[in-house]
Formats: structure tokens, C-alpha cells, sequence
């Protein structure tokens, strides 16, 4: 599917960087397929595997990187030193075992697993591609009725073109137990239609293997898929059948081919001064991610030993006599970037220094729908459901941690914590450590209006279902603080801010209650003042330069909803702004059109509209109401999915699958970046973006958690 490069950090970390071929980069189906199969490949870890580490999935064209395994591939060894014995037989089958598990487990299945893709490290086999087949099942070379795969390695369900699952990963597992075993696959090789007929219709040929080790294969190679044993009951039939420790994983002739590979001088006669079409990767954006979370530097020397003054795209290739260094059979390559600077023979590297590119994605992560992100220090957070609470590091997008609480309603991070409402018997308010989810501390709170709003050192929250009070904890301890009962409320009632938003800024806390009345409380507790809104209730409340801005229903909504005009009735339809300090109305405006969602930051407020037939994003001066721009996007009910978020300088909007930046002083696009998925909620933290994505498929919605530069 693509050219293999070698790369290297300036530490030395060595990464093979797989380059898909411009002819399927053209082809959406498989660059589709390519983004959510190498997506999820991101998330499988093993001891026997060659991790993937960075990916490009929205670079043109796009590329993965994987751990870079200095061995020969297992089709290699053998074809050079014959079949293994059968003690390193039964070392490489635990070794695969394990891998192909670590595979399934990230819920993918290989479907290729042949010895070319599998590499002999000193340590014992890895197992590499895993998540490449599928992604070029659609790819316009399959469209000639070829099957993916590679015949003498297939299940005969594979070999039909039926769909596959983990018992065909078993199957081929042990077609290439008995090529390193025999020196030959089971079924034989030759003209493909021969070998698949093989597969589906006769009995392998296994005549070559002792014992123990043939009936073992024998069993992985039943035709029927429930007829072979599981991976788990394989894994137990090789922890019997493996022999035990001997300084060593493979034998020593095995263990001097391998040195042999990690000997070679990479810097010396190897290079060949031959370089490709700097046209190939015209387009690419390898200079637009970075390898294994590290920025690499851009140096290195020609064959002659200078350095090279061409152009960005400039590749050196490696001689083929260093075959051992490909990945999945393809030449391994030094990507070189220009630079006049002096280089190093340590300094091999593929330029990444460009990731801060606006609107390049940095990673992306399977991951189920999200209602709410968050972001904290070195991890994204996010609420998956109702029941679950999921941190993504920041950097990989790898999970870390899962905090499971039923009705997960409020999703809020601050400082590294991690602060949410739910219902774990009584419905309360939790603080997990960000880093680890361990829980900090708990509170109890209002279980049908979790509001919460972080400020100066305090989480408060709605105290409980019973009084018309909030409850201020302290962020690090939990300790109760504070609570501040509403006057003029009704005592044994809870507050009425179902759809409402506790706001904080300038060091005061604005609580809404039951009508259009908003009370200012100091961050000890103190009511300092009672605000009247123009609006009826407050759907949203921020605090922005000293303005407290709002949307709410207008009180002439009902009647002209009735009339046919204006927004429907019980819809925000009023935006408004407060001075935060003396509560003095500075101005309000009534939309003619639906409201949707209302952010106010930077001394700007930015509010959704929809008509019927167009959305728009309109903003406004916080503190004077002037109109200052808006963007507007065709299309019916495009509101379902348009989340808003401010970055520095910037407005971000998903609008159906597309993320828009949008410059915050003029709304001109900057921007826009098409992703899978509906966009569902979007956080910023520092210069990155974190958006969450959902996939409608079947009976089932799986989703896509993104981290974007800005």
C-alpha cells in the first residue's frame, strides 16, 4: 500500500514511516477506510507487536509510523536458514499468539498475517500491519474481485470472500507456525486460484513436523472457524508445549543473523546516492507531525558525507542489499528535509517542526461519542455515555483510565482535576485526579439540576434537591466551605436552573434562580447583590471583561410564536448583556430565528442561530452589543450538530462533519478540516483543539476523539 522510510529522532529513536501510494491517496473509499482502521491500530499494544507511534491520517497522502524492529522479516530467515527448530517453533508461536490477542483486544482483526509481516527481533517475533488490510478492502485495486490477503496464509472463510473474524487470524496464525516449522505453508504455493482451492477443499500437508507442535497446528487449521480453539485456549496449549528459559529466546545461529542486522552501518556504503522524484511527496505533510510525540530536527548527509542542500522532499534510498529493513517488503528510505545546517551522523531525521500548522491533526483515537471534553495538564477527558467518564493522553491520544458512575451528567477540569456529577447511590459531585482518576474527594449535590462552575480555589454546585442553595468545596480537600441559600426562595425547593449555567468571574460567582433574578455572591459566600434579567430564565450565563452576558427566552416569545413570528415558544431567544458589577442592563437583542448556543469570551459573545433553512454564527461586542460579523452555512436543521468554542484568536464551529476556524475579530475562515463523523462537542486547551465525532453505523454509533492544532 505504500513506500517505507526510515526515520530517527535526534536521540536516536529509530520509527519506519509508511507512505501511502499517491494512486490510493486519490481514492476516498480507501483513505476513509485507511483513517479508521489505522486509527484504531493506535491503541493496540503488546510486547509482540511493532506499535504503531504517529499517524498522518489527514495528510496528503497519508502516512503511520511504527517502532522500527532492526531483524529480518520470519519469510527472510527462513528462506536463508531453513526451518526453525522446534523449540524456537513453539517460542515463536507463543510470541504470535500473544501479538495476534493484543490485535483483537483494540477489536481489530490482522487478515493478513503472513510471515513477511512478521519481524524477528532478538527478543522475539513482532508482528506489524495490523489494520492495513481492511483499510484496502475498497481501494480500486480490489475492484477486480481480488481478495486481501495473501493466498497460502488465508482461512478458507477468507479464501471464499466471506466476512472474517479473529478464528481466520488462528488460521493463519498457524499456516505460518508451519512454513517456519516446514519451510513451507500447509496448503503449498503456486497459482493462486490452485492454493485457495487447497485451502476451502483438502487437508494440509503436515507430515514434516513432530508431534506435539503438528496437532497443535492441526487444530488452528480446522475449515469451520468454531472448530478451531480460541486465542486464550491457545495460549494455554502453548504455555504447556514452550520450553523453558535458556538465556536466550531464539537459538544462538538465529541470534547472529539478528545481530548481523543491528551491526549494519546505516551511515556507510549502505546509502546509495540515488534519489527519488522529489515530485512523489509533493503534497505529502510529513513535516506536519510529529514521531513518538518529539519534535525531529531536519540534518543529514548525503553519501559523500555532505550535507544536503535540496529540496524539502529530497529522499535518499537505502541499497537493496539492506533488505532486512523494509517493513512489509517495501525499501526502506532516509526521509531528508533541507536545511543549510551542519549535520551530524546521529542527526537522520524526518522534519516535523511544521506540526503547528492551524488545522492539522495531531492524532486521532477510536473512541465512543462524547457529550462532553474536557481538557486538564497532560490529559483529555471526556464523558462516553451516561455511565462512563474516559482520559485520552493528550499527547498519543492513548487511553489511560476509566471512571465508571451511572448518570454522568457535568463534565468540568481545572489544574489537573477532574471534577463530575453523577450518581453512585446518592447523586453527588466526585474530584478524580487527572493523571491517574483516582477519586480526590466526593460532596453531595442536586440531583436534577448538576450544575457546577469552578472559580478561585472552589467547585460549587447546586446543594441538593431539597433547599435553594449552592455548596462551595474546596477544589483539593472537598471540605464544605461554603453554602449560600437564595433569599426569597422557596426553602424546601431546588433551585429552578434545570437549563441554567452557575457563571464566575472577577472573583464573584452569578447563581440563577426561579423567574429572571440572578444573585452576585463573593467567593466567601456573601450575597453582594440581586440582578433582574430581561430575559426568563437563563439558559446560558457567562462572565467576559466585566460583562455578564446571557440568552433566555424573551417575554413576548409565547405570544409571537403564537401569531407564527419570531422563534417557537419556550426556545432562547433573547440575548443580553449585564455590567458583572452593578448589574446595569447594557443591552439586549431578540433573534428572529431559533437560538441555539451562546459563548462569551475575549469581550465577545458568539451565539447559533437557525431558520428553517440556514444556520449562522453571528457575534457580537460584549460590553456595547455592536454587531461585528457572521458566517452562515446552508442546509435543513443544521443545529443538530454545531458546537462553538473559543481559542486564542480564533472561534471554532462544527457544522456536520467539518470543523471551521474562524478568525474572532472578522469571522473569516481560516480554516476548516473535514473529519469522520458529526463533530459533538469541542474543547480547547493552550494551542490544541479536542473534538469529538460520531459515526452512525448500523445499530451501533462509534465516534473519533481528535486533538488539532490551532
Amino acid at each position: 500500500m505504500g513506500r517505507v522510510y526510515l526515520g530517527m529522532s535526534p536521540a536516536g529513536k529509530a520509527v519506519a514511516v509508511k507512505v501511502v501510494h499517491p494512486e490510493l491517496a486519490m481514492d476516498a473509499e480507501f483513505v476513509a477506510r485507511f483513517r479508521s482502521e489505522v486509527g484504531a491500530a493506535q491503541s493496540v499494544s503488546g510486547s509482540y507487536t511493532a506499535q504503531v507511534v504517529a499517524t498522518g491520517l489527514y495528510d496528503d497522502p497519508p502516512w503511520l509510523a511504527t517502532v522500527y524492529v532492526p531483524g529480518p522479516t520470519l519469510q527472510q530467515l527462513i528462506d536463508d536458514r531453513g526451518p526453525l527448530p522446534q523449540s524456537a517453533c513453539w517460542r515463536l508461536a507463543a510470541g504470535l499468539a500473544q501479538a495476534v490477542q493484543a490485535v483483537h483486544t483494540a477489536g481489530l482483526v490482522h487478515r493478513d498475517l503472513k510471515p513477511t509481516n512478521v519481524l524477528i527481533a532478538q527478543d522475539g517475533p513482532r508482528v506489524i500491519d495490523f489494520g492495513v488490510s481492511r483499510a484496502l478492502d475498497g481501494a480500486a485495486i480490489t475492484r477486480t474481485g481480488l481478495t486481501i490477503g495473501t493466498p497460502p496464509f488465508m482461512s478458507p472463510e477468507q479464501a471464499r470472500g466471506q466476512l472474517v473474524g479473529p478464528p481466520s487470524d488462528v488460521f493463519s496464525l498457524a499456516a505460518v507456525l508451519c512454513f517456519a516449522a516446514a519451510g513451507r505453508p500447509p496448503f503449498g504455493a503456486g497459482n493462486a486460484p490452485a492454493v485457495l482451492y487447497r485451502i476451502v477443499h483438502e487437508e494440509p500437508a503436515l507430515d514434516a513436523i513432530p508431534g506435539a507442535l503438528r496437532d497443535l497446528i492441526a487444530a488452528c487449521l480446522a475449515k469451520q472457524p468454531a472448530d478451531r480453539p480460541t486465542l486464550s485456549r491457545l495460549t494455554a496449549l502453548l504455555a504447556a508445549g514452550t520450553p523453558q528459559w535458556d538465556r536466550g529466546f531464539w537459538p544462538a545461529a538465529v541470534g547472529a543473523v539478528i545481530r548481523g542486522y543491528q551491526d549494519l552501518d546505516l551511515t556507510g556504503p549502505y546509502l546509495s546516492s540515488a534519489y527519488l522524484s522529489s515530485a512523489y511527496l509533493s503534497s505529502a505533510n510529513l513535516d506536519s507531525t510529529t514521531l513518538d510525540g518529539t519534535d525531529l530536527t531536519s540534518t543529514g548527509p548525503d553519501s559523500t558525507g555532505l550535507v544536503a542542500e535540496t529540496s524539502r522532499r529530497r529522499l535518499l534510498t537505502i541499497a537493496s542489499g539492506v533488505g532486512g529493513l523494509a517493513v512489509a517488503g517495501a525499501a526502506a528510505s532516509w526521509a531528508l528535509d533541507r536545511s543549510g545546517a551542519k549535520a551530524s551522523t546521529a542527526g537522520y531525521a524526518v522534519r516535523t517542526a511544521a506540526a503547528r500548522k492551524p488545522g492539522t491533526v495531531l492524532w486521532a483515537s477510536t473512541a465512543a461519542p462524547a457529550k462532553q471534553v474536557a481538557a486538564t495538564g497532560a490529559m483529555v477527558i471526556v464523558t462516553s455515555g451516561d455511565h462512563k467518564v474516559v482520559a485520552y493522553d493528550a499527547a498519543s491520544g492513548a487511553r489511560q483510565w476509566i471512571w465508571t458512575m451511572h448518570q454522568v451528567r457535568l463534565l468540568r477540569a481545572d489544574s489537573g482535576q477532574v471534577f463530575v456529577t453523577g450518581r453512585d447511590g446518592p447523586f453527588r459531585v466526585l474530584a478524580l485526579d487527572g493523571a491517574t482518576g483516582t477519586q480526590a474527594w466526593s460532596g453531595p449535590c442536586n440531583d436534577a439540576n448538576p450544575q457546577l462552575v469552578i472559580g478561585d480555589g472552589l467547585c460549587v454546585v447546586p446543594a441538593s434537591s431539597t433547599s435553594a442553595a449552592v455548596t462551595a468545596y474546596d477544589v483539593n480537600t472537598g471540605e464544605q466551605v461554603w453554602t449560600f441559600l437564595l433569599p426569597d426562595q422557596d426553602r424546601n425547593r431546588a433551585l429552578n436552573i434545570q437549563q441554567g449555567q452557575i457563571a464566575f468571574g472577577g472573583g464573584d460567582f452569578y447563581i440563577p434562580a426561579t423567574g429572571n433574578q440572578v444573585w452576585q455572591v463573593s467567593s466567601t459566600g456573601t450575597e453582594i447583590a440581586r440582578f433582574t434579567l430581561p430575559a426568563s430564565g437563563a439558559t446560558s450565563l457567562a462572565v467576559t471583561n466585566g460583562v455578564l452576558c446571557g440568552l433566555g427566552q424573551s417575554p413576548a416569545t409565547g405570544a409571537g410564536a403564537a401569531a407564527g413570528t419570531g422563534a417557537a415558544a419556550g426556545t432562547p431567544d433573547l440575548l443580553y448583556a449585564l455590567s458583572a458589577s452593578t448589574g446595569r442592563s447594557l443591552w439586549s437583542i431578540a433573534s428572529q430565528s431559533s437560538t441555539h448556543t451562546m459563548v462569551a469570551a475575549d469581550g465577545a459573545v458568539y451565539a447559533t442561530g437557525f431558520t428553517g433553512t440556514a444556520g449562522t454564527l453571528r457575534a457580537w461586542h460584549a460590553s456595547t452589543g455592536a454587531a461585528t460579523w457572521r458566517h452562515d452555512w446552508p442546509g435543513a436543521n443544521p443545529l443538530a450538530h454545531a458546537p462553538v468554542a473559543s481559542a486564542p484568536g480564533l472561534v471554532l464551529i462544527g457544522v456536520r462533519q467539518t470543523l471551521l476556524g474562524l478568525h474572532a475579530a472578522t469571522g473569516e475562515q481560516s480554516w476548516q478540516l473535514r473529519l469522520d463523523g458529526a463533530v459533538q462537542t469541542v474543547a480547547v486547551q493552550g494551542e490544541v483543539a479536542y473534538v469529538s465525532t460520531a459515526i452512525p453505523g448500523g445499530d451501533t454509533v462509534a465516534g473519533r476523539l481528535y486533538a488539532i492544532q490551532l
